[in-house]
């Protein structure tokens, strides 16, 4: 049977916490039918494809939309 968008949300939203490089903590995570969008902003280019990955490995996840936006920097903090 297929996992339900919840489901999808709370796996996906774990496994981006739990990860020592993205600690995806702060990320948006919004899943519609297995479509999971992934908003937000990570410091490298690398966390944004990390992320991606991780929430595409989820079981029943049918494709990942990322909209990770990568910070500024240089600007004043």
């Amino acid at each position: 049977k297929p996992v339900s968008d919840d489901q999808l949300y709370d796996t996906v939203r774990l496994r981006l916490a739990d990860d020592p490089d993205v600690k995806g903590g702060a990320l948006k995570v919004d899943v519609k039918l297995g479509v999971v969008t992934l908003s937000g902003t990570l410091d490298t280019e690398k966390q944004k494809d990390k992320a991606g990955k991780i929430a595409k490995k989820v079981k029943g996840v049918s494709q990942v939309v990322n909209n990770i936006t990568l910070k500024e920097h240089g600007s004043s903090k």
